[in-house]
């Protein structure tokens, strides 16, 4: 879906996350493999498979400058597994990532602890969408979840988040300028999106939707299509969340070698960059991010 962003430019925040998350998806596979024929001398990796959580998990990976999210769930630790571990994490750091982010946790037991008492560790869990490894893992982890995602902890989970954003968010201002990605109607908002949909389908006892498009996507056609929002409102929180995906990108690619890097603040310093990059005056930038922003706090709220 092409957004206006602002006259002459047109931008696809969707195809641009998809893209992004596909090449993530490349990379840790290509290096999983390599991996696997050093330590165990074949592509198999018995006991042992990849995910991608957060963003790359939710295929919402934006590039710029984003973290990888992966999870590494093993049957049991092993020196081989925790090798894997250490050796897949310092060939990842090669890549062009802010940061590498992986659990030093991730075996059957640990999984089940934190299913069982953590939202935020779980939910990495329950977030994980499979990339490369033992078949066997991912068909195991597959049950775990089914097993520990219930509407009861949906429901805690949005409640729980809602109550922690909304206090979070306003800790996440810099002289007087907001965090696009922290604030109502920022990209950390897609996440109850997301979230809506898993639950409203939890209640109608319908399947998730896997195919390999963004989650907040795919939840918002699903509110259009259970009657919630309008073909209008659709279309608007649509061309809103594929501004806010290119928007956040070019953000973090302009402060990525500077000290704000992995920043997004929308204060005058960071206008003016945007300003030297090709986008329109400040007032024009702040007036458009707002509108957006609006559009897609009247959804997630």
């Amino acid at each position: 879906m092409e957004t206006l962003f602002f006259e002459g430019q047109r931008i696809d925040g969707f195809g641009r996350v998809i893209g992004e998350t596909a090449n993530f998806d490349r990379i840790v596979k290509g290096v999983y493999e390599i991996t696997a024929k050093e330590i165990y001398g074949a592509e198999n990796t018995p006991g042992l498979a990849v995910f991608a959580y957060g963003s790359p998990g939710r295929i919402e990976l934006i590039g710029g400058d984003s973290d990888a999210d992966i999870f590494l769930a093993e049957r049991e630790r092993t020196p081989q597994t925790k090798e894997f571990r250490e050796k897949l994490k310092k060939r990842l750091e090669y890549f062009d990532f802010s940061k590498v982010d992986l659990t030093n946790w991730g075996n059957y037991q640990d999984i089940d602890t934190y299913l069982q008492n953590s939202l935020v560790e779980g939910n990495q869990v329950l977030e994980t969408r499979f990339l490369i490894g033992d078949e066997s893992v991912r068909d195991e982890l597959g049950e775990k979840k089914k097993r520990y995602d219930s509407i009861d902890r949906q429901l805690r989970n949005f409640f729980f988040n809602r109550f922690y954003f909304n206090q979070y968010f306003r800790q996440r201002v810099r002289n007087g300028a907001i965090n696009i990605k922290y604030c109502g109607g920022g990209s950390r908002d897609f996440l109850f999106i997301y979230w809506h949909d898993k639950l409203d389908r939890a209640f109608s006892g319908s399947e998730m939707d896997d195919s390999y498009q963004p989650r907040v996507k795919i939840g918002l056609n699903r509110l259009f299509e259970r009657g919630k929002i309008t073909a209008k409102k659709l279309e608007d929180v649509l061309e809103a969340v594929s501004f806010s995906m290119v928007f956040r990108s070019d953000l973090l690619k302009i402060n990525k070698n500077t000290s704000d890097r992995g920043l997004t603040f929308l204060d005058e310093q960071t206008l003016e960059k945007l300003r030297f990059s090709g986008y329109p005056d400040s007032q024009t930038i702040k007036n458009i991010f707002e509108r957006y922003r609006v559009s897609i706090s009247e959804v997630s709220d």
